[in-house]
C-alpha cells in the first residue's frame, strides 16, 4: 500500500478516536481524559487499523 493511502487511513481513524475521548469521556466515564492519554491512545488505534489493513487480504474478484 502507498504511504499517503497509509497516512490517510490513520488520520481518519485517530482524529476521531481522539475527539470522542476529550469531548465524551467527561461525559461517560465521569472523568476527564487528558490530553496525552487521548493522543497516545489515537495513535495507538490508528496503527493498529493500519496494520490490519496491511495484513488483511481481499479477494480482488469479489469486490462490489
Amino acid at each position: 500500500m502507498e504511504a499517503y493511502l497509509k497516512f490517510l487511513i490513520a488520520a481518519a481513524v485517530a482524529v476521531p478516536v481522539f475527539v470522542e475521548l476529550r469531548t465524551l469521556g467527561g461525559m461517560l466515564l465521569g472523568y476527564e481524559v487528558s490530553l496525552p492519554v487521548s493522543v497516545v491512545v489515537g495513535v495507538v488505534v490508528a496503527a493498529l487499523v493500519v496494520l490490519v489493513d496491511e495484513n488483511f487480504s481481499f479477494d480482488r474478484s469479489m469486490s462490489l
